[in-house]
């Protein structure tokens, strides 16, 4: 029994030794050969890859490229069938000189003509104005409406006549186009007569407003017992006026001023009659 277990653990060895034994240089070189060939083929392969996904994703223009034209010249167009005026040849290493147009021979140049043989800038505009291509003038605006005035002068009729009378006060159809909407104007009058030697004493008065429905208004001068005396107005309100002051004297009627009256003062001067 022991040589048939001896001997099949022989064979068995044998059988299995292939396996077992590590593999020699020439495996080895087997396998390193497969595995670069692998790994370069693994990277040939994702090369590949990221040349497709890059093409496919960056968006390409499908605007044609304009073709390059060339530059219009702006100078003078020469003519290709004339033989071109060459300078004379010089010896090699000596610059040919640049000709200088003389003033006097032919026409004077214009100013902005360039020296012959001189290249003109391409790409640059000719000044050319155009006495057509002048802008024409903008209108001018309209001015303003003149502003609205609240207060103009009355005419008065009769004021200088005397007493029994009539006195009456207007607007003029010129001003009434110059006054403010809902404009008022009142009126105030005062007439004195001479009373004696020494004192002129007041006689009648009244006051009424001139509007756009009433643009004229009368007032009555009561009798003055034949001796005038003077007479006074104001567009706005009279001050406080006293029953008498000396023959001879005036009423110093305050001027007008924003605030304290609405008005101008008149007044009317009549020369006493005889025995008055």
């Amino acid at each position: 029994m022991s040589d048939d277990l001896r001997r099949l653990l022989a064979d068995a060895s044998r059988a299995a030794s292939p396996y077992v034994r590590p593999p020699g240089h020439e495996a080895a070189r087997r396998t390193l050969r497969r595995r670069r060939v692998t790994r370069v083929s693994g990277l040939a392969v994702v090369l590949a890859l990221a040349l497709v996904l890059g093409t496919n994703l960056i968006p390409q223009s499908t605007s044609p490229v304009p073709p390059l034209l060339p530059t219009p010249s702006t100078g003078p167009t020469a003519d290709p069938s004339a033989s071109p005026s060459w300078p004379a040849p010089t010896p090699t290493g000596t610059p040919s000189p640049v000709p200088t147009p003389s003033p006097g021979a032919g026409a004077s140049p214009s100013p902005g003509a360039l020296p012959s043989g001189t290249p003109r800038p391409t790409g640059q505009p000719v000044a050319n104005p155009s006495p057509s291509a002048s802008p024409s003038p903008s209108p001018s605006p309209s001015p303003p409406p003149p502003a609205c005035v609240d207060l103009v002068v009355p005419q008065i009729t009769n004021a200088t006549t005397p007493a029994p009378a009539t006195m009456t006060f207007s607007i003029a159809p010129a001003d009434l186009d110059r006054l403010c909407e809902g404009w008022q104007i009142h009126v105030s009058w005062a007439a004195y007569r001479t009373y004696d030697a020494e004192t002129q004493m007041y006689t009648s008065g009244g006051d009424f407003v001139l509007t756009a429905a009433s643009p004229t208004r009368t007032g009555r001068l009561w009798s003055e017992y034949g001796c005038t005396g003077d007479r006074y107005f104001s567009f706005g309100s009279l001050p406080t006026l006293p029953d008498t002051f000396p023959r001879g004297e005036h009423l110093d009627l305050p001027s007008w001023a924003p605030g304290r009256t609405t008005g101008v003062f008149l007044r009317h001067y009549l020369v006493p009659q005889p025995g008055c």
